[in-house]
């Protein structure tokens, strides 16, 4: 395999299709985090700022982690399901940062004049371009295999909170 212009030609017009996709999945990531975020994150420091009004500085301390604790407790499992998406999205960005890496390879290869055929440029873009349309295949295939399971682990996520 050799970088050649066909083969650079196409590399440069896929990976800005995976980089869309790619984005595309990471906001809907980040709006999922940001809202579980504001979800716990208000609950806990309410809880904090009022935990010991009128109560010693020890008292204050421990009235404040046992109201953490007991905050936590309550939402841990769905803290899974956000790690788990935090887990998708560094992995969506370390695709797509593959993608803009062999962009700029090929990019730059079609800029030089007179460039010869390169293999490590070649093996870099290829591997970066095959592992960017797994990922993309992967995901609609991982969701429709999910999807029955989905009402049942968002009943178990939610039984505590009744």
């Amino acid at each position: 395999m050799q970088m050649t212009e066909p083969f650079a030609t196409t590399v440069a017009a896929v990976a800005p299709v995976i980089i869309v996709a790619g984005s595309v999945e990471l906001a809907i990531y980040g709006n999922s985090l940001r809202d579980w975020s504001r979800q716990v994150a208000v609950p806990v420091l309410e809880a904090l700022g009022s935990a010991g009004e009128g109560l010693t500085a020890g008292a204050r301390q421990e009235s404040a982690r046992r109201r953490l604790r007991q905050s936590l407790r309550r939402r841990w499992p769905k803290a899974l399901t956000q790690f788990a998406r935090a887990a998708f999205g560094l992995a969506w960005s370390l695709v797509m940062l593959a993608q803009v890496l062999a962009e700029v390879l090929a990019l730059d290869w079609l800029s030089t004049p007179h460039a010869g055929p390169d293999q490590t440029e070649a093996k870099i873009s290829a591997l970066a371009i095959v592992i960017g349309t797994v990922w993309i295949a992967l995901f609609p295939v991982a969701r429709l295999h999910w999807a029955p399971y989905q009402p049942i682990w968002h009943w178990w996520l939610n039984r505590n909170t009744r």
